[in-house]
This record gives structure tokens, C-alpha cells and sequence, in this order.
């Protein structure tokens, strides 16, 4: 446990089961994935994606106390920090991740600091109707909720999507037939479409690429031939 944490209340579990039990209460979902990517990989393929637009991605996935036991105040307190080094220098995004030791405290500190602003009828309401988030970057003057669906791609779309996010250009996430983002926005939080990549690691709208196919013949990837 980092010492910037060090202090945090706790919600005390026997076990991380027992702490996603209690998650699953509140309305998160997606607690059983298996978070097969490290942040530390994530933040250097996202800072490699934005090496030309200036922008410098820290980790702070490891200031959130990887155990069952809820350190609820650990994620305001690095979100905190990271917003202060934001005001600071306007070219430094920080990745907050949720991983599977992790989560108790990820995702009890995210409730925990929409009751604070929110008040609890409404972040009890938020939790249920919103997407469970997977990350959190803070970039700027804002901080950005990544949907926990992210976790079914590989690390290559998760980086390019975190850039997206980051930059809000759809040219580093968007479908390469068509040219529209795959991430579309709701009452209910940000959605991630369906992507198909091929090992050249072009992406296509599943739908895109199955009219080309249909129209072509073509089994050559679009942007290969």
C-alpha cells in the first residue's frame, strides 16, 4: 500500500469475492472479467500513440491499494492529485485503471465520490444506470469514464481508444471504411461499438467490413489491397 493512501477509510471484506458481492449489490457490473492487460502496458502504448500531439500519459493505477479491503478515499485522493498536476501542465493525462486486486477500492471510491457530489438517492441512481467504468483518465479540465466493456478487446484497441478519449480525434479509434468513431455516447455513459481488427491492425465496423466483403469478394483486408 502506497503511502499516499496510507490514511483512507476502509470498507473491511474477507475476501475480493465477498467485496464484488457487495459491488454487484450497489449495480456494478462486469466485476468477473478477466483484466488480462497490465496499465503499466496500456499507459506506454497510449503515450506512444500521442507522441506527436505533445501529450506525456502517466500510470497512476498503482496509488489504488491492490486488496479486498475497500479503501473507498484512495481514488479521490489520486484523482485529486492528478487534476492539481493537470492545472499545472496542460500536457500530462493520467490513467487510473481498474484491475481485478484493485476493484474493491476502484470501484467503492467511485461511488463513494459520486455520493459526495452528487448526494447517495442520486449516486445509487448513477450506478445502476450508468456503464461500470473500467479507467479513468484525467486530462486537462477533464476527467473521463472509461465503460468496463473495453476489457473483451486487446491492448492495441484499449490504447487507441484511451487516445481517443484523450484527444477527442476520431482518427486514432474510428472505423477505417467509413470513418466514424466507434465510441458513441448516451444517458447511460460511453459505448464502445463492435470493432474487427485483422493482424495488419486495421479496424472496421464489423457491419463496414461484411458489406465490403459482400460487395468485393475480397478476403484482403480494405486497406491492404
Amino acid at each position: 500500500m502506497s503511502e499516499s493512501t496510507s490514511d483512507a477509510a476502509y470498507i473491511h471484506f474477507d475476501s475480493h469475492n465477498e467485496a464484488n458481492t457487495a459491488l454487484q449489490k450497489v449495480g456494478y457490473s462486469m466485476l468477473d472479467v478477466d483484466i488480462h492487460f497490465k496499465s503499466e502496458d496500456i499507459t506506454l502504448k497510449v503515450g506512444d500513440i500521442l507522441k506527436d500531439e505533445g501529450v506525456v500519459v502517466m500510470d497512476m493505477t498503482p496509488t489504488i491499494p491492490c486488496t479486498s479491503h475497500a479503501a473507498y478515499q484512495a481514488l479521490t485522493v489520486a484523482a485529486f492529485n492528478a487534476a492539481v498536476s493537470c492545472k499545472s501542465d496542460k500536457n500530462v493525462a493520467f490513467i487510473i485503471m481498474r484491475t481485478n486486486a484493485n476493484t474493491p477500492s476502484f470501484l467503492f471510491g467511485a461511488h463513494w465520490a459520486s455520493m459526495q457530489a452528487l448526494g447517495k438517492d442520486v449516486a445509487d441512481k448513477h450506478v445502476v444506470k450508468h456503464t461500470t467504468p473500467a479507467a479513468f483518465i484525467i486530462f486537462q479540465e477533464r476527467q473521463i469514464s472509461i465503460p468496463s466493456s473495453i476489457f473483451q478487446a486487446d491492448e492495441l484497441i484499449v490504447a487507441r481508444m484511451f487516445a481517443h478519449e484523450i484527444t477527442l480525434k476520431s482518427k486514432y479509434f474510428c472505423c477505417e471504411l467509413c470513418n466514424s468513431s466507434f465510441v458513441h455516447r448516451s444517458d447511460q455513459g460511453t459505448h464502445i461499438e463492435e470493432v474487427a481488427m485483422g493482424k495488419c491492425t486495421h479496424m472496421f465496423h464489423r457491419s463496414c467490413l461484411l458489406d465490403y466483403i459482400a460487395k468485393t469478394q475480397s478476403r484482403v483486408c480494405p486497406k491492404c489491397q
